[in-house]
């Protein structure tokens, strides 16, 4: 975009874009509302929850399959023109992007928002370095805006926005060396003042009342079903009010970087760019890169945003969860069967009562009075309609039982089980492919990162140091070969061992592609057996020599 050098006109601009990107924040905040309630309840909003969610433990099996932070791994790819000092440098390099990225606890944040990226349809993580260290936090959908939605590629975007919440002293403290801070916060504290039930639209929580009912009616007759759920409020909560804040980040075309424009209250705090521009304020991240990585296991070619797996089981859910309060409706009703009397009359409640309980014993003085039970005729398989709605769910997300651990009729070796497993895992290896996509974005962010903040000295193999800045600026950073998803582990496991076995790759090397526990000790300890094996060979070859000098001797 062009960027207005007048004031007036470039904070009109601004609020245009803002606009723009919030058009579709509040209609998706309505289906954000229903798929959370789903996925924590089992239930639309206000509406009694489900004793038991299959949504939830669905979806966790399906993020299982798609990504762990166990087994992803990391490699640096060098340029075609990279110089031969920066392949001695490249280990180090990796070892200390993986140190980064265990320091910040990546693997646990890129979990979370795979399952809830499953969950909405997509999540966020917005990476930052602060005090000599990268932090990441997630983002849910609801507070991100994109100025175009039918735009699928986030880098593609010419303005991107985030709503948040911050505390008055944390603003403070924010804002401890700006040049306006006391103007900034006396129009904070007057607008708090005036509106002091006032929430961060962009940090408030997708709130679900918390909803009970003791006796709730059926839905055969107007009996009292125990298959009753109870809403826990998750909420979190908090005393202080929260300031909204808006962070846009906006293309500027003259300068091919973004600019980074942070509003308190419609009141501009920050406007500087990502990158460093000669003439302007130090930037606040890296030219032309943003701060955010989407996480969509599931795209739509024409939509950003892409399909959510609980549109998919809502409908099951429901289902499952009317039949199982029928079938718990009969079973009760044979538990407690209703009663009918003849020729009895004036029970009293506390006698009629008293019918149900064990060893209770009613005297009717009409011999021809008699009391009888209603009971139900029961199915003989009163679960089979539920198995049949379980098998639908795992059709609808694509887990065969065999990919969840249970034995599949007609299996009759290992290797008839892997190849099945395979096979099935088609689905889930196509959604770990998008989700291994977002790790590389990730890790490749964070490499760009640790060239321009890092300043950290490395060893290289051949004993000099460096700093990532001085390494080879254009190598990327990479996923090594689909890791970061369980379904390809056991896949990558037995190619290592075929490779091994054929020679085409040595101990040590074998050990870097299965990547066992303590896997720098090992890699210690086997240079250690390989030297002991070298004086082993050497002091072999030299006894046979000398055997065989002996043997010629003795034969002239």
């Amino acid at each position: 975009m062009k960027i207005p050098s007048d004031l007036i006109e470039r904070y009109d601009l601004y609020t245009d874009v803002m606009q723009a990107c919030a058009s579709s924040r509040e209609p998706r905040k309505g289906n954000y509302k229903r798929r959370y309630s789903y996925f924590v309840y089992g239930a639309q909003p206000e509406v009694l929850a489900s004793p038991f969610n299959k949504i939830g433990p669905a979806l966790d099996a399906l993020t299982s399959l798609i990504f762990s932070a166990e087994t992803t791994r990391f490699s640096i790819e060098l340029g075609v023109d990279a110089k031969p000092v920066d392949k001695l440098r490249t280990m180090s390099v990796s070892r200390q992007l993986s140190r980064r990225w265990n320091e910040m606890k990546a693997g646990e944040l890129v979990r979370q928002a795979v399952l809830w990226a499953l969950a909405y349809d997509s999540m966020f993580l917005k990476l930052l370095w602060r005090g000599g260290r990268y932090q990441a936090f997630l983002c849910e959908p609801h507070t991100i805006g994109l100025f175009r939605d039918d735009v699928t590629d986030i880098d593609e975007q010419e303005a991107i926005s985030m709503t948040y919440g911050i505390t008055i002293k944390e603003l403070t403290r924010e804002l401890a060396s700006h040049p306006r801070r006391a103007e900034i916060l006396k129009n904070v504290s007057a607008s708090q003042r005036q509106d002091s039930t006032a929430e961060a639209d962009g940090l408030s929580k997708l709130v679900v009342a918390q909803i009970r009912s003791d006796n709730p009616t059926n839905l055969i007759g107007n009996l009292a079903s125990p298959f009753v759920g109870t809403r826990l409020d998750l909420t979190p909560t908090g005393q202080e009010q929260l300031v909204p804040m808006t962070e846009l980040w906006i293309w500027d075309d003259d300068k091919a970087d973004y600019r980074v424009v942070t509003l308190a209250n419609d009141m501009t705090v920050y406007d500087r760019f990502s990158g460093n521009h000669p003439g302007e304020p130090p930037g606040m991240w890296m030219k032309g890169e943003h701060q955010f990585i989407q996480f969509c296991p599931e795209p739509k070619y024409d939509y950003a945003w892409g399909f959510s797996q609980i549109d998919r089981l809502m409908d099951l859910q429901d289902w499952r969860t009317r039949r199982m309060r029928e079938i718990s409706d009969v079973l009760s009703r044979n538990t407690y069967p209703p009663k009918i009397s003849f020729g009895v009359p004036g029970i009293q409640d506390e006698k009629a009562y008293a019918l149900g309980l064990a060893k209770s014993y009613f005297a009717v003085a009409d011999p021809m009075g008699k009391i009888e039970e209603w009971k139900t005729d029961l199915p003989q398989d009163l679960f089979i309609e539920i198995r049949e709605i379980d098998a639908m769910f795992d059709e609808a997300l694509g887990l065969p039982k065999i990919l969840q651990g249970e034995g599949t009729p007609g299996v009759r070796s290992r290797g008839h089980a892997e190849t099945l497993g395979r096979y099935a895992s088609g689905r889930a290896r196509s959604r770990s492919q998008y989700v291994e996509s977002a790790v590389e974005r990730l890790v490749n962010l964070m490499l760009q990162g640790m060239r321009v903040h890092d300043a950290t000295h490395l060893p290289a193999d051949d004993g000099t140091k460096f700093i990532v800045g001085q390494f080879d600026k254009v190598a990327v950073a990479k996923v090594d070969a689909h890791s970061s998803s369980p379904v390809f582990v056991e896949e990558l496991d037995r190619t290592a061992n075929e490779l091994f076995e054929a020679g085409a790759i040595d101990r040590r090397t074998l050990l870097e592609l299965r990547q066992p526990p303590m896997l720098d000790m090992l890699l210690e300890r086997l240079k250690d057996i390989e030297e002991k094996e070298a004086k082993n060979a050497q002091m072999q070859m030299e006894f046979e020599l000398k055997t065989k000098q002996a043997a010629a001797q003795r034969i002239r």
